[in-house]
């Protein structure tokens, strides 16, 4: 009988002789008496956390080596809360921490210590399961193999153009989406003109300059992604030029297949750094029908003193436009993990303005989830930059003559045209094919292809979670899409 604690087993260091430990957490009832009445009135139940007293055995043949020991064992205790799991239940994790008195009983040149781990959360996680119901099927039957309720994260990729879906558990269901206004046309608010995963150089021209910079060298593709060619921006610390004084690298351009006035660029990149000293510029301009630049958005560090990343927005030119963005995030290096990044810009008509709007985020690769967000708007009465869009111009720049680079890459490329003077007379669909809608019960938190999409909720939705042993998992309508359930075995 043993267990590991904060990855290391207990027998590196003693004996475990015994671990006492409750069935159950304890239950205390919430009970109400009202004067008259027979008993009381049940509020239900609060349960209390979870402790593990657990006696061992420190052997050691001198006095020296069992204080030796006993300092091992208190530098491994000593710590914040850490991984608990026992070996007669090896595949449940826990999360435990030092709690009360540690008394120690000398016996020779060895003693006996003990100790309670404490578990706020009585519940610990087990294997992950997961199941599928494929296009055009209702229902799943799922299996929760633990000893107390899971919460699902339910992924559902659609296959087809859908305005509402819902998931559907034993007594509650999760509604997302909008139901449309039949007597209306179906268009859609939002179009992709372009998408470019940006695999072949030639769809793309070399632009001829870039801001407070020189374009230099072209990029080339390694068929998913651009990067400079042969990963020479210029410049060289052992023969300065002045014309490597400021930005320097490749920057090509594309137009797309006609000029709108509502929009939004979107470009993924890669964007990081191993050394505090790298300094380097990853994003786009904006270019109207005669390829002059109205707005830019990029992500640099500037600075050999410490790593840090600041999101620029401007619309307009670069000497009288309008800089709506000069932001570092929540504090320096916040975007230090831009392995997959995403940058948007663009503008949208109101009545008598105009809302400029961007937003920077990492994606997450393993659940696809954006995090690390900034999102700011800009209302712009002045009716100066209301350029049509037209083109747009990628860049990825070092600064100055030093070899203290960023690794920069651009990764694809989206634009899409709003249909905003035409909200008022048509429906627009909440997904569409190819959008991912992810359900997340135990946060009770909605994600449309990974960004945080609660507004989509239906008020009459409830979370809900799933059971011990068997049940069914439905969503409707069963062609929307592939869906996938995923949830942890939980026991208590």
């Amino acid at each position: 009988m043993a267990f590991i604690y904060r990855g290391q087993h207990a027998s590196r260091y003693m004996l475990v002789n015994s671990i006492d430990r409750d069935l159950l957490p304890q239950k205390t009832a919430n009970l109400l008496k009202a004067s008259g009445k027979i008993g009381a009135y049940d509020f239900g139940s609060e349960t209390d956390v979870m402790r593990y007293n657990i006696v061992a055995t420190v052997s050691a043949d001198t006095e020296l080596e069992r204080e030796t020991k006993l300092d091992d064992i208190r530098r491994w205790l000593n710590k914040p809360d850490g991984e608990l799991i026992f070996d007669f239940k090896n595949h449940v994790s826990y999360t435990a921490k030092l709690d009360g008195q540690t008394p120690i009983t000398p016996i020779g040149t060895s003693c006996m210590i003990g100790f309670t781990l404490l578990c706020s959360d009585p519940v610990g996680d087990g294997l992950e399961k997961e199941y599928e119901i494929k296009h055009g099927n209702m229902k799943a039957e799922v299996v929760n193999d633990g000893t107390a309720e899971a919460y699902p994260n339910v992924k559902v990729t659609f296959t087809e153009d859908t305005p509402t879906i819902s998931i559907i558990g034993k007594d509650y269901a999760v509604t997302a989406g909008q139901a449309p206004d039949y007597n209306k046309k179906t268009v859609p608010y939002e179009e992709r003109v372009l998408y470019d995963e940006l695999i072949d150089v030639r769809q793309w021209t070399k632009a001829s300059d870039i801001y407070n910079g020189i374009v230099y060298g072209e990029f080339e593709s390694n068929g998913y992604l651009f990067h400079q060619k042969g990963w020479d921006y210029g410049g060289s610390a052992e023969k300065p030029e002045d014309r490597f004084n400021g930005w320097h690298g490749a920057s090509m351009y594309r137009n797309i297949p006609e000029p709108i006035d509502n929009f939004m660029v979107e470009l993924h990149s890669t964007f990081r750094s191993w050394d505090r000293q790298d300094m380097g510029r990853v994003g786009f301009y904006l270019l109207d029908q005669n390829g002059r630049k109205f707005g830019n958005a990029h992500l640099n560090d500037v600075t050999w003193m410490k790593t840090q990343q600041i999101a620029t927005v401007k619309f307009g030119d670069d000497n009288n436009g309008i800089g709506m963005v000069y932001d570092r995030g929540g504090f320096d290096g916040v975007w230090s993990g831009w392995n997959n990044g995403i940058i948007r810009f663009g503008r949208k008509e109101r009545k008598g303005y105009v809302t400029w709007f961007t937003y920077f985020a990492i994606i997450d690769d393993k659940t696809g989830r954006y995090h690390t967000e900034l999102y700011r708007e800009y209302a712009d009465y002045t009716g100066r930059y209301l350029n049509k869009l037209a083109g747009v111009q990628i860049e990825t720049s070092a600064l100055g003559n030093g070899d203290k680079r960023y690794y920069m890459t651009l990764n694809h490329v989206n634009v899409f045209k709003y249909n905003e003077t035409q909200r008022e007379e048509v429906n627009d669909m909440a997904f569409k094919r190819g959008d991912t809608l992810e359900v997340d019960m135990g946060s009770a938190a909605i994600y449309k292809n990974g960004i945080l999409a609660n507004e989509l909720l239906d008020p009459s939705s409830d979370f809900f979670s799933i059971p011990t042993g068997r049940s069914e998992l439905a969503i409707f309508p069963p062609s929307a899409g592939e869906t996938s359930i995923k949830f942890t075995n939980r026991y208590i």
